[in-house]
């Protein structure tokens, strides 16, 4: 048996020599690599335009008086209020079993996805009730358990 493998790797060996050339074989240079040049365009900044809202004029008697004049009505500006987003309460619920299987569907003949110690808090995200709770742990994994391996919700 070793001479057939000895055989067979001086067969692929000489099949390496001749199919790369044999002795007529150069080795090529690596082709440099190609420049890049980075363009970037840039705009000049606009000017900042001056904005007058109101003429200052005085008149040249004994006093002086100084008057404004409104050249534009100020923009009125609507207040906005805020209003709050309803709380939408979360159904969190406590694993009651010691060490309960964490599922991929409603079944035991899915796959168990990881397992969830006693205490473990989690978040309800569908009660079908066929027996079965779609949940998310803390940690962000979601999956099936049991309902009754949860606390009353």
């Amino acid at each position: 048996m070793w001479r057939l493998i000895v055989v067979t790797f001086g067969f692929l060996g000489f099949s390496f020599y001749e199919l790369s050339g044999g002795d007529e074989f150069e080795a090529q240079a690596w082709p440099e690599p190609a420049k890049t040049v980075q363009v970037t365009q840039t705009q000049p900044e606009p000017e900042p335009t001056p904005i007058t809202l109101a003429s200052v004029s005085t008149k040249n008697t004994n006093e002086e008086t100084l008057s404004l004049t409104p050249l534009a009505e100020p923009e009125k500006v609507e207040e906005v209020v805020a209003t709050p987003e309803p709380v939408v309460e979360q159904d969190i619920r406590k694993v009651t079993g010691n060490r309960v299987n964490f599922r991929n569907g409603p079944g035991t003949t899915y796959g168990v996805v990881g397992k969830l110690t006693g205490g473990t808090e989690t978040l309800v995200l569908q009660e079908p009730g066929n027996g079965w709770v779609k949940i998310r742990t803390q940690d962000g994994k979601i999956g099936w358990i049991a309902d009754f391996l949860l606390t009353a919700g």
